[in-house]
């Protein structure tokens, strides 16, 4: 192998691998963590204080004693949320009388278009028993760092405004002690999720 052969050999090589070391680095910084008892779960923290659609101040300390099931989004948001949103409209229908145990809430991460009114008519188009929150930006801010939602905002023609926002797409379940238990991702099926739900409803 001739020397300047050699070289582009390794120059390649060192690229494959500093790609490699950014992605890595990138999901785990844009991911929480996927199962209870992994060591990152405790960095989840569950506090927010937030607004209804009747601009009501709403705290994870009103759910104390249910389960929750929060997804973060915003309504502008043209697959991930509304996919998300329709799953959890299906959890709360095969869920039956179990599903009355789980408080369902979206949280918009867009607070200068999403204002309460708007989020809580978008999630209630989804189900009745979704409600949705908003808040200032501070509010949206402190409350995506507290459950370490990735999430960032990309000019983005197609849409109003012209922006849209990135973000990470997991349903963080909160216990009835008001603790984080887990995340389903927004892609895993609604018979996936309902039977792991059903193991832990009574």
């Amino acid at each position: 192998m001739n020397k300047t052969l050699l070289k582009r050999t390794l120059l390649i090589t060192c690229l494959i691998l500093a790609a490699l070391v950014v992605g890595i680095t990138l999901g785990y910084l844009q991911s929480p963590p996927i199962k209870q008892g992994n060591p990152q779960s405790s960095l989840i923290q569950t506090n927010f204080r937030l607004l209804n659609g009747q601009n009501k101040v709403v705290t994870n300390q009103d759910f104390k004693g249910r389960w929750q099931l929060i997804f973060f989004g915003f309504t502008h948001c043209p697959d991930i949320c509304p996919t998300a949103l329709d799953k959890m409209a299906l959890i709360i229908e095969n869920l039956g009388r179990f599903g009355q145990q789980i408080q369902f809430i979206f949280i918009t991460l867009d607070p200068e278009r999403d204002t309460p009114a708007i989020v809580a008519d978008y999630a209630q188009g989804f189900h009745p028993n979704i409600i949705g929150l908003s808040g200032s930006t501070q509010d949206i801010k402190e409350t995506a760092s507290a459950f370490r939602v990735y999430y960032t905002k990309t000019e983005q023609a197609d849409l109003p405004d012209g922006y849209g926002i990135n973000h990470s797409g997991y349903l963080y379940l909160i216990n009835p002690d008001g603790d984080f238990d887990r995340v389903y991702r927004w892609n895993e099926s609604v018979a996936e999720i309902v039977s792991s739900l059903r193991q832990l409803l009574r």
